[in-house]
């Protein structure tokens, strides 16, 4: 089960932050599970040219929720150069 913060609606000062990806980078998918609970899917890697949306804190402090083609991710801060 995932920590219910990873479900929140996206803060409007973090979404607003877009990025164009200049290399491939590791994510963590977050899928819908039974119940409506989210948990984390598999690690994939998100191709160099995607477009992703920052939307929010990730599950620690070395990561973020991003929003790319729809589906929702974990992704590393410093794979986006974010501190």
């Amino acid at each position: 089960m995932v920590d219910e913060r990873m479900s929140y609606t996206p803060k409007a000062s973090l979404s607003a932050l877009s990025h164009l990806l200049l290399k491939n980078i590791s994510a963590i998918e977050l899928v819908s599970g039974t119940g409506g609970q989210s948990r984390l899917g598999p690690v994939m890697q998100l191709p160099n040219g995607s477009m992703l949306d920052i939307c929010g804190d990730g599950f620690n402090d070395r990561t973020v929720k991003i929003r790319s083609n729809g589906k929702y991710y974990f992704v590393f801060r410093s794979d986006l150069g974010i501190n």
